[in-house]
This record gives C-alpha cells, sequence and structure tokens, in this order.
C-alpha cells in the first residue's frame, strides 16, 4: 500500500525540523520511564462542561466476539458523542449558549448488528441519524457521515458576541468509522462523507498546560514544534480546500495522535497474533471513555510511570477541576489511587521533599543530610527496625513500625495516582510497533542515538509530510507474542540500565545487569527461537530480544569499567567479539574499547597487539575504529621502553593504509572571549563600529572566513551532505522493490539505512545514480537539484534539514562550486558506509558562488582535538581535490586587551 502523504509543513517558514537526537539506548523505549511532553498552542476553555459518559465494562461484547474480528477492532462502529472544554467556543456574551451545554452528555456505540451500546442518552433504532437533546442543547447525528451537528450555535458570530441567526456547526467525532477514514470537522456549506480524506489540524500545548512537572525532568526540543504563528498561517491549507475558521473546534493533537497510533497498529493484521484477549479488551475500555478521559490518559502516559500527587496532575484545558476524570479512569481499570499503594518506598518517593523532613523529624530520626533520598533510605531502615519486643524475639514488631509509618506518611500524602501497569504496558506495546525502525540502539554515526518517541509521536503527525512508499514486508521478526513480550522485557531493562548508567546511579545498575544477565542465559536455552533470528536479514536482527541482549551487555562493559573490574570488562567484550549474530557494527567499538583495556589498564601489551591485529583483519571495523587502533598499534610498538619484542611487531601494521592519512593545514585565528560566568565561552566580533556577540568557535569562524572572501558560510558538519544525498537518492533511498525495508506508512527511512544491504540492495541504481552526478554539467547539477527540492520539501526524512541552505538557490551556488565529481565522490561514501561515516564531516563549508571558491574547515577550540573520524574526512576531502583546513581559534580575554 502506498503510505499516505500530509499536505502541510509543521514551521512557519515551510520547513520541518528533524527531531534532535537522543540518548542512544533511551530511544523509543525511553517511554517506559521518562517521556517528554508535546507542547500545544493555547486553545479555549469552557469551565461549564466537566461531566462525561463512560460506557460500563459489562456492556462490552463479549470475548468471542473481540476475538471474531480483530481488523475492525471488535466490530463496533463506534460513532461516540463527546463535546469538552476544549470543542466549544465561548463567549461570556453568549449567556444562554453557555447555560445550554452544561449538562452531562453522553455516549452512544453502535455494534456492527446495528445494536446499541448507550449510556444516559436516547435510544435509537439504527446507526443513522439520531437526534437528542443534551443539556437543553439540540444536536443532530448523522452517523452515515461521523458529523454532529450544533444547530445552536456558530463559531464566527459567537465569537463576535452576535447570537442572532445561528447557523448549525459541525463537531468532529474523536473515533473514526470502521471505513478508517480520519474524521474531521467539514465546511459547513458542505458536509463531508465517511471515507473521505480529511487532514485535522493539531493543536500544541501551553506551557502552563503541560500540568505540574517539576518532578519530570523532560527532554523536549521546543524547536521540534511550530510556533503559534507557524500554525495560524497553515490553519487554512489543513483541511484541503475546505475553509476552516480557527474557532472551529479539532481533536487536541496528542489524543488525535494517539488514536491514530492505536488504528494504524491495531487494524494491521501483521500485528494481530502479538495481542491476546486482554489486551484487547483494555484497548476497547480506553476507546469507550470519554474524550477528557482519553485526554488526560495520554497526558499521564507521556510522564514518568510512578505515583503522582494530585496537585501535580493539573490540566485546565481538560477541565479546571479533573476529580470527576480522574475518577472515571479509576472506575475503568486504568488508573490506581492510593488505596492500590501497598508499599512504603513508593509512598516516600511520592511526597513532597519537606513533607519527608517532617516524616522524619515525627520519627526523630537524626539524620546528617537533608536530601530527600538520604532521607527515605533513612526512614525505609527505620521501618524494618523493631522495639523492644523485636528485642525479644517477638514477631511482627518490625511490620507495626512499617505500618504505621506508612500510616503517616500517606495522610501526609493525600490523594494519589498512578497507571495501571498492565493496561499501561499494552498501549506501549502499540506505540513500540508503531515506531519499531525507532527501537535499533545506538547507531555508530551521525544520527547515533534515536528520538526519544514521544517527540516523534506526540508532536503533530499531521503537520509532517511523510515520504511516499510501499509498505511491503515478507519476514516476520517476532515468530509470536512470547517474542515480543521477551524483546518488550529486554528493552525495558536497556532503558532503565542506560538512564541509571547516565544518572550515575550504579548500584542499581549492576542488580538490573545481574538480572539481565540472568534473562539472557534462558534466552540462550531456547534454541529454536535463537535459530528463528538468526535466518532473519542481518538489519532485522536488531529488532529482536537477542540483539537487546546484546546491547545490554555492551552497556555491561560501562558497568565494569567504572566499577575498575577491567579483567571482567574484556571477557565481557571477548564475549561480545565472539557472537556474530547481532550488531556486527559495534564490533570495531568492542575491539577499540578491549584494546584499550588490556594497554592502559591491564598493561598486557602483547595482548592487546592481538586483539588489534584480529580487528584489523575483520571487515566490519572500518574507518574511524580502525584508525583509533592502527593508532595504538603504533603507541605501544614505539613505548618509550621500546621493548624490543613489541618493536618487532610493527611490521605486522606498518603497510595499512592507515599509516598514510594527510595532515591538513592549520589556519590559527583569535577570538576575543568575553570574561564571564556563564556556561560556555561567549565572544565578540568586531567590524567597524559593529559588535556582534557570538556564541560559539565556529561563529567566529565563519566571521573570519567571510573577511576573507567567502561570501557564503555555513555551520552544517555532516547535515549539510546528508541533505544532499537525500536529495540526489530519495528515489532510491525510498524504492519499492526492496522487501523487508518499509513496516509502516509513517518511517522517515527504510529499516536497512545504516546496514551494508542498504547499498548491496540498491548498488546498481546508486552507481548509475553516482555516475550521473559524476558527469553532470554544472547546469544539469543545479537542475537535479531544484527537481528534487521542489518536489520534496518540506518532508520529513533522516538526515534532511530544510533550514540548512536559506533556499533553493544557495544550495545551487554551493554544488556550483564543488562540482560534480567531487559531490558524486561524498556521496559514494555515504552511500556505501553511512553508519560509519555519517560523523566527522568539517564543521563549516563556505564559498563564494561568484568567485567558484569553497573551503570545508574543521574548527577547533582552545584544548579540542580532531576525531579520527574527523581526521579520515580532511583526508578524503583532499583526495577529492577540495579545499580543507582545520581553523584554531585562539581565545583572547577581554581583561589581556584591556591591560
Amino acid at each position: 500500500m502506498k503510505a499516505k502523504k500530509s499536505k502541510k509543513s509543521s514551521h512557519k517558514n515551510g520547513s520541518t525540523s528533524p527531531v534532535k537526537n537522543a540518548r542512544g539506548q533511551r530511544d523509543i523505549i525511553s517511554m517506559f520511564h521518562q517521556q517528554s511532553h508535546g507542547m500545544k498552542k493555547k486553545e479555549r476553555s469552557h469551565p461549564a462542561v466537566q461531566d462525561r459518559a463512560l460506557i460500563c465494562h459489562d456492556a462490552l461484547p463479549s470475548t468471542s466476539c473481540r476475538r471474531a474480528d480483530k481488523l475492525n477492532m471488535l466490530s463496533l462502529k463506534r460513532r461516540r458523542v463527546c463535546i469538552s472544554e476544549d470543542e466549544i467556543p465561548f463567549s461570556e456574551q453568549c449567556d444562554e449558549y453557555s447555560q445550554s451545554m452544561s449538562g452531562s452528555l453522553c455516549a452512544i456505540v453502535h455494534n456492527g448488528d446495528n445494536s446499541e451500546v448507550t449510556t444516559n442518552c436516547v435510544n435509537t433504532e439504527n446507526s443513522t441519524d439520531t437526534c437528542f437533546a443534551s443539556g437543553g442543547t439540540e444536536l443532530s447525528v448523522d452517523a452515515s457521515s461521523s458529523e454532529i451537528i450544533d444547530l445552536n450555535c456558530n463559531d464566527e458570530k459567537r465569537e463576535k458576541g452576535d447570537t442572532k441567526d445561528l447557523k448549525p456547526r459541525h463537531h468532529s467525532l474523536c473515533l473514526p468509522s470502521d471505513s478508517g477514514a480520519e474524521i474531521s470537522e467539514p465546511n459547513t456549506s458542505e458536509i463531508s462523507k465517511a471515507g473521505s480524506e480529511v487532514h485535522v489540524h493539531s493543536n500544541s500545548v501551553h506551557p502552563e498546560e503541560s500540568g505540574h512537572l517539576e518532578d519530570d525532568k523532560c527532554s523536549l526540543d521546543l524547536a521540534e514544534f511550530p510556533d503559534e504563528d507557524g500554525f495560524e498561517e497553515i490553519t487554512g491549507q489543513l483541511v484541503g480546500d475546505q475553509d476552516q475558521t480557527k474557532d472551529e473546534y479539532r481533536v487536541p493533537y496528542y489524543l488525535e495522535n494517539f488514536l491514530l497510533i492505536i488504528d494504524t497498529v491495531m487494524k494491521d493484521e501483521y500485528y494481530h497474533s502479538l495481542f491476546d484477549d486482554q489486551d484487547l479488551f483494555h484497548i476497547s475500555i480506553f476507546q469507550s471513555l470519554s474524550e477528557s478521559c482519553q485526554m488526560l490518559y495520554v497526558r499521564l502516559i507521556q510522564r514518568h510511570h510512578r505515583w503522582l500527587t494530585k496537585h501535580k496532575i493539573q490540566y485546565p484545558k481538560i477541565a479546571p477541576d479533573l476529580s470527576p476524570v480522574l475518577t472515571d479512569l479509576i472506575c475503568a481499570g486504568l488508573l490506581l489511587d492510593a488505596s492500590c499503594m501497598t508499599d512504603l518506598e513508593d509512598v516516600l518517593i511520592a511526597l513532597p521533599a519537606p513533607d519527608v523532613k517532617v516524616l522524619a523529624k515525627t520519627l526523630k530520626l537524626t539524620v546528617t543530610s537533608m536530601q530527600k533520598d538520604d532521607l527515605v533510605s533513612a526512614i525505609l531502615q527505620h521501618s524494618q527496625r523493631g522495639g523492644i519486643s523485636n528485642f525479644f524475639g517477638g514477631k511482627g514488631a518490625g511490620k507495626a513500625t512499617s505500618n504505621m509509618i506508612m500510616k503517616r506518611a500517606r495522610n501526609l500524602l493525600g490523594s494519589c495516582y498512578k497507571l495501571d501497569s498492565n493496561v499501561r504496558s499494552v498501549f506501549m506495546r502499540i506505540m513500540i510497533l508503531f515506531g519499531l525502525h525507532r527501537t535499533r540502539g545506538e547507531d555508530d554515526d551521525a544520527f547515533g542515538g534515536q528520538q526519544q518517541v514521544f517527540q516523534m509521536l506526540m508532536s503533530s503527525l499531521g503537520h509532517i509530510r511523510y515520504p511516499q512508499y510501499t509498505v511491503s514486508r515478507q519476514s516476520k521478526i517476532f515468530k509470536d507474542r512470547a517474542s515480543f513480550l521477551r524483546f518488550i522485557a529486554a528493552l525495558q531493562i536497556e532503558s532503565e540500565m542506560a538512564e541509571l548508567l547516565e544518572n550515575k546511579n550504579y548500584e542499581k545498575a549492576d542488580l538490573l545487569f545481574k538480572k539481565a544477565t540472568c534473562d539472557r542465559k534462558e534466552l540462550l536455552e531456547e534454541r529454536e527461537n535463537l535459530e528463528y533470528e538468526r535466518i532473519l536479514p542481518e538489519y532485522l536482527r536488531a529488532y529482536t530480544a537477542g540483539a537487546v541482549h546484546i546491547r545490554i551487555l555492551s552497556l555491561g562493559v560501562e558497568l565494569l569499567q567504572y566499577k575498575r573490574q577491567y579483567k571482567e570488562a574484556v571477557q565481557l567484550l571477548d564475549e561480545l567479539i565472539g557472537q556474530d549474530v547481532y550488531h556486527v557494527e559495534y564490533r570495531g567499538r568492542w575491539y577499540d574499547r578491549l584494546a584499550l583495556n588490556l594497554d592502559h589498564h591491564l598493561k598486557e601489551h602483547g595482548k592487546a597487539l592481538d586483539k588489534i591485529t584480529l580487528a584489523l583483519s575483520d571487515t566490519s571495523v572500518r574507518t574511524g575504529r580502525r584508525l583509533s587502533l592502527y593508532q595504538r598499534a603504533d603507541k605501544i610498538c614505539h613505548m618509550a621502553c621500546k621493548k624490543r619484542s613489541l618493536l618487532e611487531r610493527w611490521t605486522d601494521f606498518e603497510a595499512d593504509k592507515y599509516g598514510h592519512v594527510k595532515e591538513a593545514p592549520k589556519a590559527y585565528i583569535q577570538g576575543t572571549r568575553l570574561a564571564c560566568g556563564q556556561q560556555g565561552p561567549l565572544y565578540i566580533s568586531k567590524e567597524g563600529d559593529n559588535v556582534t556577540l557570538l556564541t560559539r568557535v565556529e561563529d567566529v569562524a565563519l566571521a573570519h572566513y567571510k573577511s576573507q572572501g567567502y561570501t557564503e558560510g555555513i555551520h552544517g558538519e555532516g547535515s549539510t551532505f546528508t541533505f544532499l544525498f537525500a536529495l540526489c537518492f530519495w528515489d532510491i533511498i525510498f524504492m519499492d522493490d526492496i522487501p523487508d525495508t518499509f513496516y509502516n506508512p509513517y518511517q522517515i527511512y527504510p529499516l536497512d539505512w545504516g546496514s551494508d544491504h542498504f547499498y548491496n540492495s540498491r548498488k546498481a541504481a546508486i552507481d548509475k545514480r553516482l555516475a550521473e552526478i559524476h558527469d553532470a554539467s554544472t547546469r544539469k547539477l543545479e537542475k537535479m537539484l531544484q527537481s528534487s527540492w521542489e518536489e520534496h520539501e518540506n518532508t520529513f526524512c533522516i538526515g534532511v534539514n530544510w533550514d540548512i541552505f536559506a533556499d533553493v538557490d544557495q544550495a545551487k551556488g554551493f554544488v556550483r562550486c564543488l562540482g560534480g565529481s567531487a559531490l558524486s565522490g561524498i556521496l559514494q561514501r555515504l552511500a556505501t558506509n553511512m553508519r560509519y561515516v555519517g560523523g566527522g564531516l568539517p564543521d563549516l563549508a563556505v564559498w563564494n558562488p561568484d568567485k567558484k571558491i569553497l573551503k570545508m574547515v574543521e574548527v577547533k577550540g582552545p584544548g579540542d582535538r580532531l576525531s579520527t573520524k574527523q581526521i579520515l574526512w580532511l583526508d578524503y576531502l583532499m583526495d577529492l581535490g577540495i579545499s580543507a583546513e582545520v581553523c584554531h581559534v585562539q581565545a583572547i580575554s577581554t581583561k589581556k586587551l584591556n591591560s
């Protein structure tokens, strides 16, 4: 099937900025622990409407009915009526309308057999044209078009305070029909029918709308979302040719996206075997909830999965008072309240720090540190102690103390809530399947690390243009549901362990690593499953439990090195290198670390050289890692002690090509650094009477090269050429006849991206395109570039940043100076080794399109030095005939200037 292409952009300037990279091990599965909040545009609120109807559990279809037709999600043709405060335009001048909408609303579900499940609503005889009154407001429901028409209101007139001659306005329904159409509000002059494709404008979230997040550290990059002006500018483009006003209701973007994700995964037969009856039941419960309940659930699922006090759950745009919504979620079995808190540690962690201090004082504890973590530890230790009865062997004394502390702590805590783990895990699995391509782990390249899933999923999917391609799956990654659950469990351990290591919580990381080691032993005993994973294409094995466990072992190396257990780290690295099924692309990293441990920490120089010899004969050890190993061999063989046995071994390495890497020319410039206490150095640039504040050494270098006659310049690093690569090879990247590379319509790169399979499976097409670029005239190159730019502008794709060049003319000027021969050489290296060479390209590209001169510049501030990848790129560029150099910026303090 062809992936649908949205007709809108996400930025005011028409660009779509790619999501920024996060730590690799905390990729899509980071949702289990630290998810980021989306930012949405300021919306209108209406405090009058709070009551929501809920379809009772016993009204749901039986298990056999649900299993009969999973593709259509329990065979329910939902036409749910739910108007929340975000949906209703409100004006204080329109009291009559405000009063009419203050009553409780209702939910209607039409089953496939035209029977109904209703709650507090007027029964109907069929699934078409229903009229009923809700709190005095007359609504008309057209089930065939999935529309609700409010006969009493008109947005434009109401906004102006004019309540005369109000025309009907249309509300979009919150759940799609079986047709799979995206349902939106139509033009009031023409009601759209079910099945028509309408893209819904999604709102962003205002900072004050994200609830109380003082304990939820978010990794959200605000640049990912368009500003308010950007939303206003594109509003008119969002529903095709229909005339939309800014006041018409639209489902909040985060809920719209969440429902889209569920719909995309659950309607795909490929995933049916991965969910059982209980999973489907939980999904049906969520889909039957009122919109306000769904909105709050989605908000909560984005946050840390832990107990939250009520004052930390505040979303005024959902409802000024969330108590009824929270109660509904508890009744639905999706949310737990404080009565379910049985673990004292959970209660203490949920308590604010001041309350923990109060509790510690009531227990008369003497604690030197007043930090919350230390106080919690002290209280937990105290809870295990008994009184005098415990001294004489009395049973239950320690438990009595613990119960007493629990009672006091819960009194301080008050209302507290947490999402039910079992239900939450179902939706987490759905989102993992939706973004499966983002669970590959940390890549050893410029795209290293996978983006936080909620930055991708909870941003406005409707505002992103996805590439067009054909979804074609031949291999079944997960043999059965058990295999999928093992994969999920491994991802969770990987995420937890990566977070613990990042926070330097090595004690808990050690406990988790021991558990993971036991899990892997059990996994190795399941021979049938291992053989199944082994026959998968190499790049698909990254999405299996076995691959995740290999990544966990790699994290274990970091842990052992921190504990200075270098012998154990060496043994673990040997184990990782000894297997050749999963993540062979990491072998260079493992060999590099192995050589360092043997050489530097264990002083076993001969063994280090043995491992380096093996590494240099391994075809999966490439580029930067290979040069690093060569340099270590050079260092060992030419040590100051000059052991003859080591020096004689140099002959094994001196013929290696990495011994002939050219050194790039150096340029030295000075930058005036401000003597201030801010993080990172600040520089100033002075041209005549104009003084400019610069924040990076790259900016200082750009100013310098501008004075040298290079009129154009960008600080793009690798993104400059990955962008050009995508433009030149777009049709090849997303070509249709490569099976098992596109598993859902919302990918921005094929699953084999960065693997050897990417080039090998497209070799003929890539080589032909490279030859065309090499032989192309300047005019033809510019025409090729402009054509691809215009066809794909603002489409989301890996390696693409539409802001890297000011416009297509600037890009054409750059390519004009570069030339076809040099451009094809750079693109050829990227095409064949993207994972290994995507990083390390020079920081700056400076050129003059009139003089046709160009220079690639790597900028280094005080104390910086070149990485092995950067050394190799500079050497490669010079081989292509491109002018390249290293620019060292020497900082001069303003104090020195004034002296």
